[in-house]
């Protein structure tokens, strides 16, 4: 994955880590790869990750696929970013706030009670906000059981959320990785359970004993927030890259986090250059009313329209 960083301006679609929406995710890779995405993090799920490569195939030839990667991202207990909503029916009273909030489409009503569609719902919390009738549950995944089919499968890096303060469970996940892949892996990692301090002595356990730059630093700066297009949202992942950034690490750097279509700009004008930027949320809503559109793949000029909104949003990636 080398040739990926080499020009510090790998840009990665971020599916999700929750998200198993096998319609949009082929949709999704589609459209990013034909306008040139080449790294894709998605949840670590065989049918996510055939969606992808099916998404993939529609517009790249299987001989010319050699430079494009899938990442598949994992998290400890509790991390917001496997995490779904989940609703409390006794107390729930069908206000439908929640449903005009959700920018999933993951709510609806049917039969009078208000229905949590899991494969929608990325966990993005913005519900919580009008509504105590929901609460967030995790959806952790055994990974004895998920990765060995996708390692077998073809993934080209593996990535775990960390996050929280029980270390003996991230070095017990860790430890497991590096015993049962190879290849390229990923450290995700933001400020919110960590002082600065604490966040670079761990980083550097972690990577302890991996061979220089065999692994990804992910500077997560506010999860699931990339809806909103402000300096002011993408500021924590620019923040939290600097630090990492000045650590001088062995390994690669990615922007991750509320990012959009600020963030280089914002960075370069803080004296942070990052190996890649990772965009979820402000990039899969940029081209939705595509993605939802029944004739994506049939409609040549909605498809070109869709690959050129995202070329210009991987351009500034790369500013």
């Amino acid at each position: 994955m080398k040739d990926l960083f080499s020009k510090k301006n790998c840009f990665k679609l971020i599916l999700g880590a929750a998200n198993t929406d096998l319609y949009r995710i082929e949709r999704l890779v589609a459209v990013y790869a034909k306008a040139g995405a080449r790294f894709f993090d998605m949840a670590a799920d065989i049918n996510a990750f055939n969606a992808a490569k099916k998404g993939l195939d529609r517009v790249v030839e299987k001989e010319d696929q050699n430079n494009f990667y899938f990442c598949a991202s994992i998290g400890v207990n509790n991390d917001q970013h496997l995490s779904k909503i989940r609703v409390d029916h006794s107390s729930c009273n069908l206000c439908e706030r929640c449903i005009d909030l959700c920018s999933y489409g993951a709510i609806s009503i049917k039969r009078n009670t208000l229905i949590i569609d899991k494969n929608l719902c990325f966990g993005c919390k913005k519900c919580l906000a009008v509504c105590d009738s929901l609460s967030l549950c995790s959806e952790n995944i055994e990974i004895n059981n998920i990765l060995p089919e996708l390692i077998h499968s073809g993934i080209d890096c593996i990535e775990l959320h960390v996050s929280g303060e029980s270390q003996n469970e991230i070095f017990g996940i860790w430890d497991v990785l590096n015993t049962i892949y190879d290849g390229t892996l990923s450290i995700s990692i933001g400020r919110r359970d960590y002082g600065d301090k604490k966040l670079i002595e761990l980083i550097r356990l972690m990577l302890k004993d991996r061979k220089p730059y065999s692994t990804i630093i992910q500077a997560d700066g506010m999860p699931v927030s990339g809806h909103d297009d402000s300096y002011k949202t993408t500021l924590h992942s620019v923040a939290t890259g600097e630090i990492i950034q000045n650590a001088n690490l062995p390994a690669y750097l990615i922007l991750a986090g509320g990012t959009n279509s600020k963030t280089a700009e914002l960075a370069h004008l803080c004296g942070v250059y990052p190996d890649g930027i990772a965009v979820g949320s402000y990039a899969r809503n940029l081209i939705k009313e595509f993605i939802d559109e029944e004739n994506l793949f049939n409609d040549e000029e909605i498809f070109n329209k869709a690959v050129e909104r995202e070329r210009r949003l991987i351009q500034l990636k790369k500013a």
